[in-house]
């Protein structure tokens, strides 16, 4: 009688031995998904880029793997470690400097943002130090270079007080180029001054849709009406969480820059060609004016963040990407709105993001 034999499929080694046990060949593993992006994972490319490829803050966050899946809390706490790097850099570079003989360098240099990142959050962000040297620790690779940031870090959160009593905040904060440029305009006082206003978080301007409505604005977020009738927060919040948000009652716009579309007067029926119109503030306040707005950036990305405000608005708006240099304007009678420092050295405020990342070519003073 013949009988069917069950297939074993040979090993690798040959066909089975007598006795030896068959054993079903592995599959290969499968490539696990890579883990979400952390707020200060995130910070620290974000640093990289701003600081060693001179690419814009809201570039880097915008165009970052794994942003738009942050909750609106964490994306807050990327833009505040971000923030305060940029803003105490010098005192940063200066305190690692002391404590790291020879930053690691070549395919290790990742290691530098990992330090600044921790370090902003130990001396400026009151973050305990368990959290801020463990998950230093854990971004970095090699066990050399692990308790390397490990020692530095300890370093910087027993030493903290001596370290920052130590340091020249105004002069430390601000390029030599700058220094020298606003000490010979305004006076080492005065620029002193303005350096010291830029260590700390600015304040949070409201422009409402409804230019009317401020002083009821102004009393139901506990802010306070500008006389360009902005209305400004002490402290940054939550945006999405206020009241207002999601009715399209206010937008988030410096007060400084609401000024280029309030002196172009009465726009109502007019064409107006917003240059460079990303996040969109003004291109938000002509077309809440009542203009024809075509709004020009050579950023996609940050142009959808335009399209998802003024959908947010109830407002309308031409959206192009493009060149303004190349672009041909629809019509000769069209006014230009271009997004550009009015001042000739810059506001103060203008140096949130500037300290190590311009350099006098592109900066002129």
């Amino acid at each position: 009688m013949n009988t069917v034999r069950p297939f074993r499929q040979p090993s690798r080694g040959g066909p089975p031995q007598k006795g030896q046990k068959f054993q079903k060949p592995q599959q290969p593993a499968r490539a696990s998904a890579p883990p979400p992006a952390t707020a200060r994972a995130l910070a620290q490319r974000a640093i990289f880029l701003i600081l060693e490829r001179h690419l814009p803050l809201e570039d880097t966050l915008s165009e970052a793997t794994g942003w738009t899946k942050l909750a609106p809390r964490d994306r807050a706490f990327t833009r505040l470690l971000v923030a305060t790097v940029l803003r105490r850099l010098g005192q940063i570079d200066d305190i690692l400097g002391k404590l790291v003989q020879k930053m690691p360098e070549g395919r290790d240099a990742y290691v530098r943002q990992i330090l600044r990142v921790a370090a902003a959050q130990l001396l400026f962000l009151d973050t305990p130090p368990h959290a801020a040297v463990d998950e230093a620790i854990k971004v970095t690779r090699g066990a050399g270079l692990k308790a390397m940031v490990n020692a530095v870090l300890r370093k910087v959160a027993t030493q903290r007080q001596e370290l920052l009593r130590a340091q020249d905040v105004g002069r430390l904060n601000l390029p030599d180029w700058l220094w020298r440029s606003w000490c010979d305009a305004y006076g080492e006082d005065k620029t002193r001054a303005i350096v010291r206003a830029h260590t700390f978080e600015p304040p949070m301007d409201l422009t409402l849709r409804d230019p009317a409505a401020a002083p009821i604005w102004a009393e139901r977020l506990k802010g306070r009406m500008l006389p360009n009738g902005s209305i400004r927060l002490a402290k940054p919040r939550l945006v999405p969480s206020l009241e207002g948000f999601a009715q399209g009652v206010w937008w988030v716009q410096d007060a400084a820059a609401s000024f280029p579309a309030q002196l172009l007067g009465d726009v109502r029926g007019k064409q107006v060609i917003d240059l460079a119109a990303a996040p969109g503030g003004k291109t938000l306040q002509l077309a809440a004016a009542g203009a024809h707005v075509t709004a020009l950036d050579q950023s996609r990305e940050r142009l959808e963040r335009l399209f998802e405000n003024l959908e947010r608005m109830r407002l309308s708006a031409d959206i192009d990407v493009g060149d303004a240099r190349y672009y041909r304007r629809k019509s000769r009678s069209m006014r230009s709105c271009w997004t550009r420092l009015a001042a000739r050295r810059g506001p103060p405020g203008a140096i949130r993001t500037l300290s190590g990342t311009k350099r006098p070519r592109r900066w002129r003073v």
